[in-house]
C-alpha cells in the first residue's frame, strides 16, 4: 500500500488484519505519505531497506525479502512518491542493487508520474524498465477525477513471461 496516511500514533493493532503482518515505513515529518504491506502469517519478510528517516521530498519505500516455506524468496518494493518530487533515481539504485540476488522481483506504488502522457517522469520510469529489462503491467488509468483520469498506480516485474493474468 502506498501513501498509507499511518503514522506512529496508529499502532499495528488498530489496522490488523487477522491472519496477516504488517510491515510498514510511516511518514513521521508531516501528514500523508508512508508505505505498507500486509503479508500472509505463514510468509515470512526481511526489511532490507526502507526510507525511514530519509530527508523529505524523497520517494518513500519499504524494500523486503519474502520468504516462502520451501525457501523461494522474492524480493518486493513498495514506492510513494510525491507529486512532483525527484530523486526516482536514488530509489531505484536502491533497489537494484538488491534485485541482483534474486530470480522474481516487483515493485508496487503510486509513482505520481502519469505513465499515459509523455513528461519528464514518465520518460524516467520507462527508461528505467527499459534499460534493466523489467515490465511494466499495462493497467488502466488507476486514478479518476471528474474530467480526467491517469495511471499512476504501477506494477513493475521483472519478466513478463510470469504474469498470468492482470485487470
Amino acid at each position: 500500500m502506498s501513501e498509507t496516511w499511518l503514522r506512529p500514533g496508529i499502532t499495528d493493532a488498530m489496522v490488523r488484519l487477522p491472519g496477516y503482518t504488517l510491515h510498514r515505513c510511516d511518514r513521521e515529518s508531516r501528514t500523508g505519505g508512508g508505505v505498507a504491506f500486509y503479508l500472509l502469517d505463514m510468509l515470512r519478510a526481511v526489511i532490507l531497506k526502507s526510507s525511514t528517516g530519509s530527508p523529505a521530498m524523497r520517494p518513500e519505500f519499504i524494500i523486503a525479502e519474502i520468504l516462502f516455506k520451501d525457501t523461494s524468496k522474492f524480493l518486493l518494493a513498495v514506492v510513494y512518491r510525491l507529486p512532483n518530487s525527484g530523486y526516482l533515481n536514488k530509489f531505484f539504485l536502491q533497489f537494484l542493487e538488491f534485485q541482483a540476488d534474486y530470480r522474481h522481483s516487483i515493485i508496487l506504488g503510486d509513482f505520481n508520474a502519469d505513465m499515459h502522457q509523455c513528461t519528464f517522469d514518465s520518460h524516467q520510469l520507462n527508461t528505467f524498465v527499459t534499460a534493466f529489462g523489467l515490465y511494466l503491467v499495462p493497467f488502466g488509468s488507476t486514478h479518476h477525477l471528474r474530467n480526467s483520469s491517469t495511471l499512476l498506480d504501477l506494477c513493475i516485474i521483472d519478466d513478463s513471461d510470469k504474469l498470468v493474468d492482470y485487470g
